[in-house]
């Protein structure tokens, strides 16, 4: 399911994409609240607007995997990130469709949570004693076969070291 998504698609190097049109620059977390709000708010104003499909065919900035944060992808249509463990890139497109179909269906789900929520609060409560007792960690934690565990020195070989 996730290969759907373009930004699952790991690229060998960005280089195999258009160079970025915009020069990359270094963006320092926002700290004090005023630079978080204002930050928030241009990336939110920025969701709302319409993708430019120039930027789903070259990239506007490769950010690096330790850059790219909150306040640096949302005011963005289209990035090249590189993974976190430096086998690639990926290509993170905007997509505000998606973006409000998701959103959409985000709220319809909190709509039914709290439609439920006391019916399900009163259901956990009464589950609590069971699901917490010492008895029910015990089925958990326990060997599927339904037998004692081994004791630890029968997992020792003979050079010390413990048997998998």
């Amino acid at each position: 399911m996730r290969k759907a998504y373009p930004d699952a698609v790991v690229l060998p190097s960005s280089d195999q994409l258009p160079p970025p049109s915009r020069r990359n620059y270094e963006m320092k977390p926002p700290v004090n609240p005023l630079a978080i709000g204002y930050r928030l708010v241009r990336g939110t104003l920025h969701q709302l607007k319409r993708v430019d499909p120039a930027h789903h065919q070259r990239p506007q900035l490769n950010v690096p995997t330790q850059d790219a944060r909150w306040f640096r992808l949302s005011t963005l249509d289209g990035a090249t990130v590189t993974t976190a463990d430096g086998r690639g890139a990926v290509y993170r497109q905007r997509d505000r469709a998606k973006m409000f179909a998701l959103l959409w269906q985000s709220l319809r789900r909190q709509r039914q949570l709290l439609s439920r929520f006391n019916e399900m609060r009163r259901v956990y409560r009464e589950a609590l004693p069971v699901l917490s007792s010492k008895e029910k960690w015990e089925t958990v934690l326990s060997p599927a076969s339904g037998r004692d565990p081994q004791p630890a020195e029968n997992n020792v070989s003979r050079n010390g070291r413990h048997r998998r």
